[in-house]
């Protein structure tokens, strides 16, 4: 969930005669790490921040960053401005905080200290907890366990099966929400899992509690390509003669899959209310072959995230393999035309063959002021590639 920077020398001794105040400001600056470049964290195969041929990459144009600034104020136009490299000034504009999950170095106050970790009144450790949620970059990605259903001839319903098969990562399933959560008597938020959503500490005497993810504000969303190979077959063991219950478990798996390889995009979007910063990896949509995102997928994430007020919105991968744009600077004409089509429900550019305009569609999400950015490869230079080959099902199956 959290990218991991190094871990801060503990135990630590609080001292006893400052201000809460300013033994709270000493704890966080124990946890904050130097800021990270966003585009470390997404598409992380991409390589994006670190490339690995950057000068060859920029020769070629085989890696372009696309950046829409949205006008301030009505009557205003946008500006947009196109870069094939990744300098110094896109390195910095793309910088986020980053802090180290607190959660897994407190005890509480009734605990000794033998395991090294920080021995907290409930109050530290609930700022604290704070601090790390509202101002870190969170990442959630996705994952699988080998043989995760097991036999695959028992017998089973079909929610039964479904359920077995989650490709969310568990902390992601804890923290953020998800559409198929449940809420229980209109307060508590359940993962489909089981488990209640992680809250804030709870202070002495409260009875309603806060959950993390309504503190988020940056938050990196990647999925794995590779896990588009992987069909239902993986996940269980095979009968050694094929039975009709056999068969229902394997079409519910299938659908279960289906879902589960674009769950980590169908979030509750108004119940992040302090999201300021969004990176989402939606490289399943122009995977050549092997696509799990279509037009009306990508359609509805837009829809969903609109009116959110985004700062900043980073969409990589929509534009990527065959529907690279080329090495073309691109023009504010491109980014602001098309209509609105009742039918469909998306903006579509009749001058480009009633090509749907994503720039459009996603543009309601940020708000006047802000920046869109699309992020794309032609898929020439190898380096996503790598993520297709014949090894990496059983790469992404085993967990390495």
């Amino acid at each position: 969930m959290n990218p991991k920077p190094p871990q801060p020398p503990y135990p630590f001794r609080l001292p006893a005669t400052l201000p809460p105040e300013l033994i709270t400001d000493i704890l966080a600056k124990r946890i904050t790490n130097p800021p990270v470049c966003a585009l470390s964290l997404l598409c992380p195969e991409w390589n994006l921040c670190q490339r690995r041929h950057p000068a060859l990459e920029s020769i070629f144009r085989t890696t372009r960053v696309d950046v829409y600034s949205l006008p301030s104020r009505p009557g205003e136009r946008g500006k947009v401005t196109t870069s094939f490299g990744h300098d110094a000034a896109q390195h910095t504009a793309f910088c986020l905080p980053l802090l180290t999950d607190p959660r897994n170095l407190m005890q509480s106050t009734t605990t000794t200290t033998t395991t090294g970790g920080l021995c907290l009144p409930a109050y530290y450790r609930r700022e604290l907890a704070k601090a790390w949620v509202g101002k870190s970059v969170l990442v959630i990605s996705q994952g699988l366990n080998e043989h995760a259903f097991g036999p695959l001839w028992r017998g089973m319903t079909k929610e039964e099966v479904q359920g077995m098969v989650i490709l969310r990562e568990s902390e992601a399933m804890g923290l953020v929400p998800f559409e198929d959560d449940v809420i229980v008597e209109g307060k508590r938020v359940l993962s489909v899992d089981g488990r209640e959503k992680e809250m804030l500490p709870p202070l002495e005497g409260a009875c309603d509690g806060e959950y993390l993810f309504q503190r988020v504000r940056h938050l990196v969303v990647n999925t794995v390509p590779a896990l588009a190979e992987v069909e239902a077959f993986d996940l269980g063991m095979s009968p050694s003669t094929w039975t009709a219950q056999a068969s229902r478990n394997i079409v519910a798996l299938a659908e279960r899959l289906e879902y589960e390889r674009r769950a980590n995009l169908l979030l509750r979007w108004d119940a992040l209310e302090r999201l300021e910063s969004l990176f989402l990896d939606l490289r399943g949509y122009s995977l050549p072959d092997m696509r799990f995102l279509y037009d009306e997928d990508v359609a509805r994430l837009a829809l969903s995230l609109a009116g959110m007020r985004l700062g900043l919105l980073v969409v990589a991968g929509l534009r990527s393999w065959y529907h690279y744009r080329g090495p073309d600077v691109l023009g504010i004409e491109e980014v602001e035309g098309g209509t609105w089509d009742a039918d469909s429900e998306m903006f579509l550019d009749a001058g480009r063959g009633r090509c749907i305009n994503w720039w459009m569609m996603f543009k309601e999400a940020v708000r006047p002021g802000g920046r869109l950015v699309f992020v794309d490869k032609d898929g020439r230079d190898g380096n996503e590639l790598t993520l297709l080959r014949p090894d990496s099902r059983q790469r992404v199956v085993l967990g390495y």
